[in-house]
């Protein structure tokens, strides 16, 4: 008997030793520096989630940030406050225990100015309950940032707050529900046919992008039998009237899983809601586990493929679907070196010891939860691992990291990565843990970037700096008298325009930025290869695209510059290089993608024998300007970010085309589906003196350049509009319906109603020069 209880005991005692074993096993994987290659969703860890809570729906997932940040990082969520004044929050993805205590503040988007706060409370449940005080307007926008205080650190999240129609939201999410359960059976799908505006063009990319236009089997996936997991959904705009709704989930078929993300404009109507807009894209998920072949059939959607080779061409590094594979046609091996979870992002650098590459975004790293930063790492084929070499912490959101990382991440042949952060180019030096600036106030149109990311050029005074990255070296351009601005490359050749010092490029007696007498191209050596001038006419709107040079040409009558014609500037130097990807479609009208692994690229080679770094776990801490993008027009379609634009211009433009939004510091500049048949702003014509003091001050955001049918969001929104319908002769618009324009001619004193279609030639002739009243926070 006592040695059966003594061997009881010792079976006790070995499986307690396994456990704590293998515990402490798995705590020293999950925190050691190198990393196994294969699914590494680091932005999907360690950190609660926060769900808006909206009758049976759970909308709106917010991600906590270790730091605060900016305003920018609430730009696509929109949570809804009660008719009682209540907001309900779930917290997910967490141990509750955890979560000690929350607080929360609200700020008004234009001032800045604070609201409302709230002292921290203790968690009680997974339910966070705020009660809100009167000072919440109905339909208007707020900035909540709500504070989670766990296991001694703070996370914050970020969304805009409404208080608005809570039953028209939620039918809403309903009708865009239902639409997307339908398209899955051919029989319910026939309920949809009544939203469809099926033309024929909207077929040409088959199963990946599908909006209206496309055709009953687009829209019903053709026959794929898909069974859909549950919806992620982000409610992005909302006014009462008009709503925009993104569903993020995916979908499996026949040992096959599918990305689908919708998003559905849906608008009320008297009778029934109007969907105003619906695009659908479709992309395959990659296994891990997919077989080396030389063409390697990527699936559904995955044409976005960024890939570099070693000095041989036998191994290729790609990035497609969040996820980063090494190709080896030598061992005809194929493997999986990194995946990334929501809102972070992979770039191949280089080959050298290993294969070079970061991450960045959005908790790229799991020392450093809740960051967005830069992370380099470098993966070594014959152990398998990834390494960290260096990280590179940043306190802005996500989404513009991503932007100024996209632009200029390059890695030299001495082991310096160079990043553009901001308005800064900076170089680490990771065998140093060191780092330079090699420029900075880097300002749009005053800097130019190769397409291969190796030469950066930008404008000094009157002259222009060109830093080669791969080399290192720096090198001035200038010529006496003249001043320079880099426009774009042609390989590594550099296209300048020389701005005109005769003349100012000004319509109703304000600047309009520069105009350009010449076009010059320079080598990599700097010298002279060809000028263009145009017999005393000027240049505007230059463009490199290739080997080709666009511009637009101009005349001056002493007081403005009127538009003549365009040219094309077509250099002898070749530009083009082959393509890796190729594509197919299937039995499904689905296009799919292949990548030819086998191909000699000359310019994806990015190598250095000499290349080797064994640092490990250096943190840079770069001061960045954030003010920076206090001027930054931050453009989204179909609820993502297309763009940061410093023109304001383009950034409509854009948004107009495919019935985008456009944000400036939290406040919403332009929303294509929000614009109203008719509108009267009620203007105060006492007032009229005013709006011509702000012209005069420069107080007024100017728009030059956009259309009529854009200025009529403004006028939506109540604000008046100042412009001119002749030289000298400003009005206010004040009104607008389907037939006619009603402005306040200042000189005159008057009301006048104007035929639309005469309006934009009137506009039209004063080079469509808008302006109206905005306040940005700064």
């Amino acid at each position: 008997m006592r040695t059966k209880k003594f061997r009881y005991i010792i079976f006790v005692l070995v499986f307690l030793l396994a456990v704590i074993g293998f515990l402490l096993y798995s705590f020293l994987k999950k925190n050691k520096v190198d990393t196994t290659g294969g699914d590494i969703a680091t932005s999907d860890i360690n950190i609660p989630r926060l769900y808006n809570v909206l009758g049976d729906y759970y909308i709106n997932k917010m991600y906590g940030y270790s730091d605060e940040t900016d305003v920018e990082a609430a730009d696509n969520i929109l949570s809804l406050v009660l008719d009682d004044y209540s907001m309900k929050f779930r917290v997910v993805d967490a141990n509750i225990a955890d979560v000690e205590e929350y607080d929360y503040s609200i700020r008004t988007f234009d001032t800045d100015e604070l609201i409302e706060s709230g002292d921290r409370i203790k968690l009680d449940g997974d339910i966070i309950d705020l009660h809100l005080s009167s000072l919440v307007e109905e339909n208007k926008e707020y900035f909540l940032e709500l504070r989670l205080y766990t296991n001694g650190q703070t996370f914050h999240y970020y969304s805009r707050i409404v208080r608005s129609n809570i039953e028209f939201a939620k039918r809403l999410i309903d009708m865009a529900n239902t639409f997307s359960n339908n398209n899955f059976d051919g029989n319910t799908a026939k309920d949809n046919t009544v939203y469809l505006e099926s033309d024929g063009t909207g077929n040409s990319r088959g199963l990946e992008y599908v909006t209206l236009k496309s055709d009953f089997n687009m829209i019903s996936y053709n026959g794929m039998n898909l069974t859909p997991s549950e919806k992620e959904v982000s409610l992005v705009n909302y006014n009462g009237k008009v709503g925009e709704i993104h569903f993020s989930f995916t979908a499996s078929s026949e040992n096959k899983i599918y990305n689908i993300e919708e998003n559905f404009i849906c608008k009320s109507g008297t009778q029934r809601l109007y969907m105003l807009d619906y695009t659908r894209t479709m992309n395959q998920s990659l296994s891990k586990d997919i077989e080396y072949n030389k063409k390697i059939d990527l699936g559904i959607g995955n044409k976005d493929v960024k890939s570099i080779s070693d000095n041989t061409g036998e191994k290729i590094a790609f990035l497609v679907d969040n996820k980063l594979f090494l190709s080896d046609s030598k061992t005809e091996s194929l493997e999986q070196v990194y995946s990334i979870g929501k809102n972070s992002y992979i770039y191949p650098l280089k080959f050298g010891d290993g294969l070079y590459f970061i991450s960045y975004g959005y908790n790229v790293d799991s020392s450093h939860i809740g960051d967005v930063g830069v992370c380099l790492f470098k993966y070594m084929e014959n152990t398998k691992k990834v390494s960290k070499l260096a990280f590179v912490k940043t306190e802005i959101d996500a989404q513009s990291l991503k932007e100024s990382i996209d632009e200029l991440a390059y890695m030299g042949d001495n082991a310096m990565l160079y990043l553009k952060l901001m308005d800064k180019v900076v170089g680490l030096d990771v065998l140093s843990g060191n780092y330079v600036t090699v420029a900075e106030n880097l300002e749009h149109g005053k800097y130019s970037i190769s397409q291969d990311k190796s030469l950066l050029s930008w404008n000094i005074g009157d002259g222009l700096n060109i830093y080669n990255f791969a080399t290192g070296e720096n090198q001035q351009l200038d010529n006496a008298n003249e001043i320079m601005l880099p426009i774009g490359y042609i390989g590594s050749d550099l296209v300048v325009a020389i701005e005109s010092q005769n003349v100012s490029n000004t319509i109703n007696g304000k600047s309009t930025g520069s105009i350009f007498e010449k076009v010059s191209i320079y080598n990599n050596l700097l010298e002279l290869q060809k000028e263009y001038t145009y017999d005393g006419r000027y240049i505007d709107n230059i463009d490199v695209n290739g080997n080709r040079v666009h511009i637009d040409l101009y005349q001056y009558d002493g007081e403005n510059f009127t538009r003549l014609g365009e040219d094309t500037i077509i250099s002898n130097k070749s530009v083009a290089s082959e393509i890796r990807v190729s594509s197919y479609m299937d039995s499904f009208r689905a296009k799919n993608y292949v990548i030819d692994t086998g191909k000699w690229i000359e310019g994806e080679v990015y190598y250095s024998v000499d290349l080797q770094i064994d640092n490990t776990d250096i943190e840079y801490n770069i001061d960045l300007n954030k003010s920076y993008l206090d001027n930054m027009y931050y453009v989204y379609i179909n609820s993502k970010l297309e763009g940061i634009y410093d023109n304001s211009v383009n950034a409509i433009d854009i948004a107009y085309t495919d019935m985008g939004f456009v944000r400036r510091k939290g406040i919403m500049v332009y929303a294509r589906s929000m614009v109203e048949t008719a509108s009267n702003t009620n203007f105060d014509v006492n007032k009229a003196g005013e709006y011509v003091n702000y012209w005069e001050n420069n107080e007024l955001t100017r728009f030059q350049g956009i259309t009529l049918k854009e200025v009529m969001y403004f006028l939506t929104v109540k604000k008046p509009v100042f412009t001119f319908t002749a030289i000298n002769n400003p009005v206010i618009i004040i009104a607008y319906d389907s037939k006619s324009v009603t402005v306040y001619d200042i000189n005159k004193a008057s009301v006048q109603k104007i035929d639309i279609n005469e309006a934009q030639s009137i506009f039209n002739s004063t080079q469509n020069d808008f302006s109206c009243f905005f306040t940005f926070r700064m």
